[in-house]
């Protein structure tokens, strides 16, 4: 037995690590408290105007992006299936199927169609699928199928069987699984055998799909099976091994091919079109919930889920992806580095690495645990600064190289490359290399304050701290000791920052960016970099340089601002990156970049991880907004009135009914990219 056991706890740890280095998909989840209904969701479909529709415990939800609204179920009990038909939204639940329509003022009105065979109705059947297919619209029980005639408007059974699972329409044809006998298709209104092989007889079939001309069958415990002619055969992959591990509930073939499968207790995990998992993403990794009941893809190629306990989406197509660490295990992202093909996180647990060119998860470096500061490559030589010093990394190994505590940055000296300077929380120290080693050479005698920022011009050293101001050095010639200290208390501000770009000295705190004039020995406001953020919109002064391509980066509220050259002058150019203070979730003045090997893709550490992101995609869209809803309002002596009206025709209205409440949308699902709206009212 605890052979066994030791196997399986090995399976649970093997599962664990694939996953933790991989980047994912933005995904946004809703709880019941979002959407103000039960925890399940069965089913999910979209209207042309992109507006969303979830059968849940408690009713129909419809969202537009916005606002979740509840439309109760008929009956009262739990709806199981939905489906947009042209401007109908059909449903299925306890012993009820019908449809809902828009009113005038744009709410959901039901018509039952199941009624009318009221009495056709098997005992205690529930209607789990709807499919449309020709002019008829198909509502599948566990016992039957039935018929709505869109041209004649009639209801009537076309199947029947003893346990029908799921009916699947592949290539206006119906397919559908009687347990025991195997998978049937509907031909002319009657039932016809296809296969029986034990495995569609015994293992509950998921989903069916098309690929080269033959079926491709989904299976809830024993994976892909691909039909050839008559027969089965086990569609063979390199995924083929994880479905003993998992039991899938849903399946979807998405529209670049893939696969995607929403399981009982594993998440999601989708497949590339040869069968070969690209990613999984579960609850250590953004998911709500790790029980998958229903699949849909949007109009954008969003993926949206229906879960055990709410509803999320994940955006396919989006421009940024995410490494997220629920598990502790990394820590928050302070610093990041690119050194001989691996990415380096430094993070408050230590430094971890991986091989970019690998899905594999992060691997701690011995010896570094704690706190890490920074991560620096200068002359082919990565160097750490952390809290219980200063570490030079090759590849997975760490050599501490000064034991002096505290080492928040290093920089370069002015012409000497083997000589560097390095900030500690004691004060300014100089490391230099002799036979090939790094070492400790001094400290600067006389200056004992803490040097996050500091940066270097011939003699002289600023050093920036957030609570005294920014101290100007002037040391001797071989940096052993400060002549002479002055300090600049204009300009003393939390999470302020100091950085060298273009060879100007740049101060950034909550009054703007400023630069350092040498004549007058003062700081003046940069009007064109200042232009990245205003009081409210300040996070954090923490500037960077990116040493590719020289743009200076800035954090704000709104996005990531950053700066490059101009094309016609020496004029900088801001551009934008939607990623707000929130969605970053970053650690205020510690941000960090770095561009990776891919031209234009930059990685942003997270408290959580990182935000990965190709800068030269659109993150711009044209979006169209739409009326929610009017409503006008009359007020009397006592009170205010209100009634809804419709949004689509020209109204004419009293003079007491002066007062109007306007609400509109974007139906756009995008966990990154939000709408922002401007309004002005005509006339």
């Amino acid at each position: 037995m605890k052979f066994s056991l030791n196997i399986f706890f090995f399976v649970i740890i093997s599962w664990i690590w694939s996953v933790a280095g991989q980047e994912l998909p933005p995904v946004k989840n809703y709880a019941p408290a979002d959407y103000l209904a039960e925890n399940q969701n069965w089913a999910i479909a979209q209207s042309g105007e992109k507006l969303v529709y979830v059968a849940n415990n408690k009713g129909l939800l419809a969202f537009n992006g916005s606002k979740w609204t509840l439309y109760p179920s008929p009956n009262e009990t739990i709806m199981r299936s939905v489906r947009v038909v042209d401007k109908r939204i059909y449903t299925g639940c306890y012993m009820e199927f019908g449809y809902w329509e828009e009113d005038p003022i744009g709410m959901l009105q039901y018509t039952s169609l199941s009624q009318s065979i009221r009495s056709e109705l098997l005992e205690d059947e529930e209607f789990w699928t709807i499919l449309k297919v020709d002019d008829y619209v198909l509502f599948q029980s566990l016992n039957r199928i039935y018929a709505y005639n869109l041209t004649d408007k009639t209801v009537a059974p076309i199947s029947s069987g003893i346990n029908l699972p799921k009916m699947f329409a592949v290539d206006e044809s119906i397919y559908f699984q009687k347990i025991d006998q195997g998978i049937f298709r509907i031909e002319n209104g009657e039932d016809k055998l296809l296969y029986d092989e034990a495995v569609v007889q015994q293992d509950e079939v998921v989903s069916v799909f098309q690929i080269e001309g033959e079926l491709l069958i989904l299976t809830r415990h024993n994976g892909f099976w691909k039909t050839r002619g008559t027969a089965l055969e086990r569609w063979r992959t390199k995924a083929e091994a994880l479905f003993s591990e998992i039991s899938v509930y849903t399946g979807l073939q998405l529209a670049d091919g893939s696969y995607a499968l929403g399981t009982i207790s594993h998440g999601l995990i989708v497949l590339d079109k040869n069968g070969e998992v690209l990613y999984r993403i579960d609850e250590l990794n953004g998911l709500r919930n790790n029980t998958v009941l229903s699949l849909f893809q949007d109009i954008d190629n969003n993926l949206w889920l229906g879960l055990d306990n709410g509803v999320s989406y994940a955006n396919l197509d989006s421009p940024f992806w995410v490494y997220r660490d629920n598990r502790g295990i990394v820590g928050s992202v302070y610093a990041t580095a690119i050194k001989d093909g691996f990415l380096y996180l430094g993070t408050n647990q230590g430094l971890f690495y991986k091989n970019l060119n690998y899905k594999n998860g992060f691997t701690f470096i011995k010896g570094t645990q704690g706190q890490v500061w920074s991560l620096q490559v200068f002359d082919e030589t990565l160097f750490c600064g952390h809290h219980t010093g200063t570490y030079i990394i090759e590849k997975d190994r760490a050599k501490r190289i000064v034991d002096i505590p505290g080492t928040w940055n290093i920089g370069k000296l002015s012409g000497d490359s083997n000589t560097l300077l390095q900030g500690n929380y004691s004060g300014l120290y100089v490391i230099n290399k002799a036979n090939g080693n790094w070492q400790l050479k001094n400290k600067i005698e006389g200056f004992e304050n803490s040097a996050r920022f500091f940066e270097v011009f011939g003699r002289y050293i600023f050093v920036n701290h957030e609570y005294k101001g920014v101290f100007k050095i002037d040391v001797d010639e071989s940096y052993r000791e400060a002549q002479s200290i002055s300090v600049d208390t204009t300009l003393i501000g939390a999470n302020s920052g100091m950085i060298k770009y273009k060879d100007d000295l740049l101060y950034a705190c909550q009054q703007g960016i400023f630069e350092y004039d040498w004549d007058s020995g003062s700081f003046i406001k940069d009007t064109v970099l200042s232009k990245a953020f205003d009081k409210d919109s300040y996070v954090s002064g923490k500037l960077l340089v990116d040493k590719t391509a020289g743009y200076l980066w800035v954090f704000t509220k709104p996005g990531i601002r950053y700066f490059t050259k101009g094309i016609l002058s020496d004029m900088p150019l801001m551009k934008i990156l939607p990623l707000t203070e929130a969605d970053r979730n970053g650690i205020v003045g510690y941000e960090s970049v770095v561009e990776l090997p891919q031209e234009g893709y930059y990685l942003f550490g997270t408290s959580t991880g990182y935000i990965s992101t190709d800068i030269n995609q659109s993150f711009e869209k044209d979006f169209r907004v739409e009326l929610a809803g009017v409503k006008r309002m009359v007020k009397t002596s006592s009170l205010q009135n209100s009634k809804e009206v419709s949004p689509n025709i020209e109204g004419k209205f009293e003079n007491s009914e002066n007062s109007f409440e306007i609400s509109y949308y974007v139906p756009e699902y995008n966990k990154f990219l939000k709408p922002q709206y401007q309004y002005q009212l005509k006339g």
